[in-house]
């Protein structure tokens, strides 16, 4: 299989498009605007999760918890090196944001909330609330890769369908127990350690799928016929009241059709708009709440001095001027972040910060998502 697959890296670009239209409504000034094609965009975090545990797998799956330690260190530094430039900048930006701004002053910002935030710690279930909306789910990926040799542990010596098992039980709590914000699965609240679980869940999903993947279980969906009957059923799950459950059951198949890497699922997903969106969909999720609001303090200026501006040309400016930004973002600060951090680990280790380095050209895995 190759090291890249662009379907994979495309869904993550259209799904971090989805979040970006469905958090538009959460800033007060776009309060009377939900569109319904995102209305379950939420669900996109699950995606993320699930095709990082799957991606992740494709590129270490020999890394076990016997694993000698500077393999498992190798593997943190590479995703450090991919997250956490990035994310520091954001939390920077959102901090100063908080202290000058008018969303809050200096006294919302705690010296626990600051030190969660800035070690990416924030949704670890301390009740830390994160500067930011979308670096929750970055947080809880962080900790999915401390636990990772574990998960792939876990995922190899059980049976599947165990593994399978508990992930549906695991789903089913947090549905049930999870207070979901907007439906039973929009599970974010940074109040208890369900977004936590949510994440370990989607891991957990995604790499069992890759070892099913591997060993050749789900050759029957290599067909572009597959490909179209998951779109089919996924297009159908969203059309159903209360199914986020079977929307996220969805999910594994949908990775394994693009995995495949089909004419059809290159086409849809894997041409080359699809493949740019996916390479900045980390910048499009970590800087969307930010160009929200302030897209939304713009826009209510206009309103009180009774400028009329149409929605589709808010929402134009918005994902247009979005693009720009995150292919900004990708180029001065993930690129340059990644070189920095593995430059400095060439240092350190030479022989092995240069196979970090090989391993960062096929490197596909980002959160963009994360966020929900």
């Amino acid at each position: 299989m190759k090291n890249r697959v662009e379907g994979l890296t495309g869904i993550r670009g259209v799904a971090a498009l989805a979040v970006l239209l469905y958090h538009l409504h959460f800033n007060p000034a776009f309060a009377q605007y939900n569109f319904s094609l995102t209305s379950r965009a939420y669900l996109a975090v699950d995606l993320f999760f699930i095709l990082s545990g799957f991606v992740l797998s494709m590129r270490y799956d020999g890394l076990r918890m016997k694993s000698d330690a500077a393999a498992y260190f190798g593997f943190l530094l590479n995703r450090i090196a991919r997250v956490y430039p990035l994310h520091l900048v954001v939390v920077t930006a959102a901090t100063v944001r908080l202290f000058f701004g008018t969303s809050g002053s200096g006294a919302l910002l705690t010296a626990p909330q600051l030190l969660a935030n800035f070690t990416m710690s924030e949704a670890w279930g301390f009740g830390t609330p994160a500067v930011s909306g979308a670096l929750w789910s970055v947080s809880t990926e962080a900790m999915a890769y401390l636990v990772f040799p574990l998960l792939t542990t876990l995922a190899r010596v059980r049976p599947a369908w165990q593994t399978i098992g508990l992930a549906v039980i695991g789903y089913g709590t947090i549905a049930v127990f999870g207070d979901g914000s907007e439906s039973m699965m929009d599970v974010a609240s940074l109040e208890n350690s369900f977004p936590l679980f949510r994440c370990l869940c989607g891991f957990a999903v995604g790499i069992v799928t890759h070892r099913a993947f591997t060993e050749g279980r789900l050759e029957a969906m290599r067909s572009d016929r597959s490909f179209y009957a998951v779109l089919l059923a996924l297009g159908v799950a969203f059309m159903v009241p209360n199914s986020d459950l079977a929307i996220v059951a969805t999910f594994p198949a949908l990775v394994v059709a693009l995995a495949h890497d089909g004419r059809a699922a290159r086409a849809v997903f894997g041409n080359k708009v699809m493949a740019y969106l996916g390479l900045i969909s980390y910048s499009l999720y970590l800087w969307h709440p930010l160009a929200r609001d302030g897209l939304g303090h713009a826009y209510a200026i206009a309103q009180t001095h009774h400028v009329a501006i149409p929605i589709a040309v808010v929402v134009a400016v918005y994902v247009g001027g979005m693009i720009i930004v995150a292919d900004i973002s990708y180029r001065l600060i993930e690129v340059r972040g990644r070189k920095i951090v593995l430059a400095l680990r060439t240092r350190v280790m030479p022989r092995r910060g240069q196979e970090d380095r090989r391993a960062f050209a096929h490197d596909q895995v980002g959160p963009a998502g994360a966020d929900g």
